[in-house]
C-alpha cells in the first residue's frame, strides 16, 4: 500500500510548553499533566522550547511576540508549501532523536507504507519505508482530542475533525492546518504543542527516510498507556 499522500497533490489541494512565564502547559482546565509522566512533561515544554527559539529568537516574551513571530513563519511555510517543498524550514532531526522512546510511541505509532522513488521513471518503482500517525490509544492522542473539542479556536477544531476519521495527516487535514497559519492562537502554550507534534510528522512523513527515522520505528513499541 502506497502512503496516500504526495507533496505534488498537497500543493494541489493547498505539531507541552513553557509559557513565556514558565507556567504548565494548560489550556481550558486540561493540563499535559492529566495525560503524560511528569519526565515526559518536561520533554514536550524542551521540544516546544525548541521550536519558539527557532522561530522567535529571544523574541518570545510576550503572547503577542509569540502571535507575531509564528504568524509570519508559517506565513513562509504556507508559500513555499505551495509550490511543492513542505517543510518547517529548520532542522527536526536533532528533537526527534531526542525525544526518549517511551515519550516518542506515546505520541506516534509506526507503520509500513511505500514511497514512490521518482515521479520521472516509468514504470514507476516504489521503495517501503516507514511512517508515522499519532497514537490512537496514546495519551496525545487524548490531550489533542479533549483539547481541541473545547477549543474556543474554530482552526484547531477543524484540524481534529479533519484528522480524526482516519488518524492520518490527509491532504485535507495537512492543506487546513497550512491555510489556517494566520488564525491559529500561537499565544497558547497547547496550540504551539500542536504545531509542533504536527510538523514532527510532516517532516518524518514527506522527507527522505534516513537512519534515525529507521532506528525510530526498529525499535520495540513500549505500551502508549502511562
Amino acid at each position: 500500500m502506497k502512503y496516500p499522500i504526495s507533496l505534488s497533490l498537497l500543493a494541489a489541494t493547498v505539531l507541552i510548553a513553557c509559557h513565556p512565564t514558565g507556567e504548565p502547559v494548560s489550556q481550558e482546565g486540561i493540563s499535559l499533566g492529566d495525560y503524560f509522566d511528569p519526565e515526559q512533561v518536561e520533554e514536550l515544554k524542551t521540544l516546544i522550547q525548541h521550536f519558539d527559539r527557532e522561530i522567535c529568537g529571544n523574541d518570545c516574551k510576550s503572547p503577542q511576540q509569540i502571535k507575531t513571530h509564528y504568524t509570519k513563519h508559517f506565513k513562509q511555510v504556507y508559500t513555499t508549501a505551495q509550490a511543492g517543498n513542505l517543510s518547517v524550514h529548520f532542522d527536526t532531526q536533532a528533537l526527534l532523536a531526542a525525544l526518549s522512546e517511551s515519550t516518542f510511541h506515546r505520541i506516534w505509532h509506526c507503520t509500513m507504507g511505500k514511497e514512490k522513488n521518482s515521479r520521472h521513471v516509468y514504470p514507476a518503482t516504489y521503495t517501503s519505508r516507514p511512517f508515522i500517525h499519532l497514537h490512537p490509544t496514546g495519551p496525545y492522542y487524548e490531550f489533542l482530542r479533549d483539547y481541541a473539542s473545547t477549543s474556543a479556536n474554530s482552526a484547531v477544531r477543524q484540524y481534529w475533525q479533519d484528522y480524526s476519521p482516519t488518524n492520518s495527516n490527509t491532504p485535507t487535514a495537512v492543506a487546513h492546518l497550512l491555510t489556517a497559519y494566520d488564525t491559529l492562537d500561537y499565544e497558547q502554550p497547547a496550540t504551539r504543542l500542536l504545531v509542533a507534534i504536527y510538523y514532527l510528522s510532516v517532516e518524518f512523513n514527506f522527507h527522505p527516510i534516513n537512519s534515525a527515522k529507521l532506528a525510530r520505528c526498529s525499535a520495540p513499541a513500549a505500551s502508549p498507556e502511562r
